[in-house]
Order: structure tokens, then sequence, then C-alpha cells
């Protein structure tokens, strides 16, 4: 039987791009339990085509829950044991604040 209660998740997009000696990710959307999985392997595969850091362009996400959270953090300690780095750039105030409260800001290089 269908679940009764649709889903409202907003679907998440990504465009990937080398820079310099970093991957830059933009991602669009929200980050929630039904677009976590899909950020991961986003993440993964831009890891994965380059040697320096990878960075999240967060300008067009609107929600990010605790799911989103724990991606960043296993992201963050994979790249962290490679001697890379994280970053997440353009975060909304919301989004912002949902990653100072979780503490993760302060592991991440964020601007």
């Amino acid at each position: 039987m269908p679940d009764p209660t649709p889903s409202h998740s907003v679907p998440l997009h990504t465009v990937a791009r080398a820079e310099d000696d970093r991957v830059v990710v933009e991602v669009r959307g929200e980050i929630d339990p039904a677009t976590s999985d899909r950020l991961t392997k986003v993440i993964e595969s831009a890891a994965a085509t380059g040697t320096g850091p990878v960075e999240l362009d967060f300008a067009g996400v609107t929600f990010i829950d605790s799911a989103g959270v724990a991606v960043l953090a296993r992201a963050l300690m994979s790249l962290a044991a490679e001697d890379r780095s994280l970053a997440v750039v353009n975060a909304s105030g919301t989004v912002a604040r949902v990653l100072t409260i979780s503490g993760l800001a302060e592991r991440l290089q964020m601007a």
C-alpha cells in the first residue's frame, strides 16, 4: 500500500567542476534523508577526481537537517584522513546556523 503522505523533499541538484587544485560542487535544493545519499555520492565522486580540497557551494541549499550534517561529518573525516579539507561556502544564515549548532562549522572551512 502506498504511503498516503506525499514526499515534500526538494530534489538535490549538483554541478561539479575542477578549479585550480580543488573540486567545487555547486549544491541546490534540500539536504534531508531523501537526498543525503545523493550528496554522499557526489562528494565521494568529487573527492575521487582530485587530490586537493573539496569545496561545497551551498548558495542554493535551502534546508539541511541531521542527515545532511552526518554526510558532511563523514566526508570531513574521510578527507582529513587523506590530509585534505572540506569547505562549505555561501551557506544561507539558516544552513550556517544548523552547521554551527551541530559543532560542524568549527571543523569545516566556511566562507
